[in-house]
């Protein structure tokens, strides 16, 4: 068996797919040593095997190798997040961060635009075209934004990975992980977007057209067929996004194999990640929840201490929106992205035999 790990080696290790969908790995160069690779998971050829794992290989990190529980979901993503938290959480947050304040220069951009004061002044005679700065401004925080949704989901699964064998890695590290795949990354993305769209645009034409149905024939089609066809494509697009982007980073497969291959394993398993994704993301819901209210006190204090200091005011509301923001994305992104993560290693562990895998990778370690 394959070591994982090479000594001194930062590299982020493989976990690569038995089934050959992936695309094999660059050539090294010539009088270089090979790359570490994470073990596969089809059983090793005889004469390969290593030592027999002891009982401390079955929990060499974060969580014990075997199938999780339904309250293992919910907890592991929080040991994930406190065990390599300059990648689960600092991944999200840096990009967030950033984001955001791109999209501050970029609405700064907008209200300084003559365009944007003539759109609201009432003796205006002309409307002056927005400023070319101010179109590319709104267009770059537009990109930011789908970037960053698109690679804060993926970036944590290389520290989910390595806590689960019980290594910490940098934010560095795990960028170099990603930067690899970022254009399957944003592949996925875009595929799995355009599902999403397509069945929105889909949804809204047929309650357009029930609108028109006098009879309303239209509208119990609409709540009968339609509306479940519309909640089964939200929960094909959540859940497939979900286990499919820690796919990509943690193998070598590509956007549409992937994409089979995660739907492959979830069989027999959809509606139990479901339901974890539905328990999970009304935890996120409601501590979002919390935050907002918090927010909306502070600005209610803010409001009766000083009610004529409208600068202050307005100081006070955008700091809240962006602490909301900024606590939203750690929620979705790292807390959902490890429960995703987990799900993603549950499901090998239970067609695969992962655990053995990890188990004697995590042997090979500590006998090196």
């Amino acid at each position: 068996m394959t070591q994982p790990y090479g000594p001194g080696d930062p590299s982020i290790p493989e976990w690569t797919s038995p089934t050959g969908g992936g695309a094999p790995p660059p050539a090294p160069a010539p009088g270089a040593p090979p790359p570490p690779t994470m073990p596969p998971s089809a059983s090793p050829r005889p004469g390969t095997a290593g030592p027999t794992p002891t009982y401390r290989s079955w929990q060499p990190g974060i969580m014990p190798l075997r199938p999780m529980t339904f309250g293992d979901f919910l907890s592991f993503p929080f040991r994930a997040m406190r065990y390599n938290r300059a990648v689960v959480v600092g991944g999200p947050l840096t990009m967030t961060l950033l984001t955001l304040l791109a999209t501050g220069l970029a609405v700064w951009v907008l209200v300084t635009d003559p365009s944007f004061d003539a759109i609201f002044s009432t003796t205006a005679t002309s409307y002056p075209a927005p400023r070319g700065e101010t179109i590319l401004a709104l267009i770059v925080a537009a990109l930011l934004w789908l970037l960053t949704d698109a690679l804060s989901r993926a970036i944590v699964a290389p520290g989910v990975s390595r806590a689960i064998l019980g290594e910490r890695i940098t934010l560095g590290q795990a960028w170099s992980a990603l930067r690899s795949r970022f254009w399957r990354i944003v592949g996925l993305y875009a595929v799995a977007t355009a599902f999403a769209a397509i069945a929105v645009v889909a949804l809204v034409l047929f309650i357009g057209l029930a609108t028109l149905d006098p009879s309303g024939g239209a509208v119990a089609g609409l709540i009968i067929i339609v509306l479940p066809l519309a909640i089964a494509t939200a929960l094909v697009y959540q859940i497939g996004m979900g286990v499919a982007a820690p796919m990509i980073v943690l193998e070598r497969g590509g956007v549409f194999a992937s994409i089979r291959r995660t739907f492959r394993l979830l069989r027999g398993r959809f509606w139990w990640t479901v339901l974890i994704a539905f328990v999970a993301g009304i935890l996120v819901n409601i501590a979002s929840q919390i935050v907002q209210f918090a927010g909306q006190i502070a600005v209610i204090a803010v409001s009766a201490i000083a009610p004529d200091n409208v600068g202050l005011l307005i100081a006070v509301g955008v700091v809240i929106v962006a602490l909301a923001v900024v606590v939203s994305s750690i929620l979705t992104y790292s807390y959902l992205g490890s429960t995703f993560a987990f799900v993603y290693v549950d499901l090998r562990i239970r067609h695969e035999g992962f655990d053995v895998d990890l188990a004697e990778a995590a042997e090979a370690r500590a006998r090196r």
